[in-house]
């Protein structure tokens, strides 16, 4: 299976249209600073949440669990912005 990240977004579909391959936590971060750095910024804390979610709607690629992607920004701690496909 591969290693993958995508973004949270409103819609299971416009979330998945996010998906990049990664190779662990340090690349979600750079990832996350490539594409958006001013969001990134706001961001501490970037961490995987142990915790698996099951969802038979991903695509086969993903399996059916996944992982949240949270960080603290704004304030708030562990604040969902993203899933990945593994956990570390």
């Amino acid at each position: 299976m591969e290693t993958l990240f995508r973004f949270h977004r409103g819609l299971l579909a416009d979330s998945l249209e996010t998906t990049v391959f990664v190779t662990g936590l340090a690349a979600i971060r750079k990832y996350i600073n490539d594409t958006d750095p001013i969001f990134y910024a706001s961001l501490s804390k970037i961490r995987i949440k142990k915790e698996p979610i099951t969802d038979n709607r991903l695509p086969k690629e993903w399996g059916n669990t996944e992982y949240m992607v949270v960080a603290d920004f704004d304030g708030y701690k562990g604040q969902c912005i993203g899933y990945t496909n593994f956990c570390q």
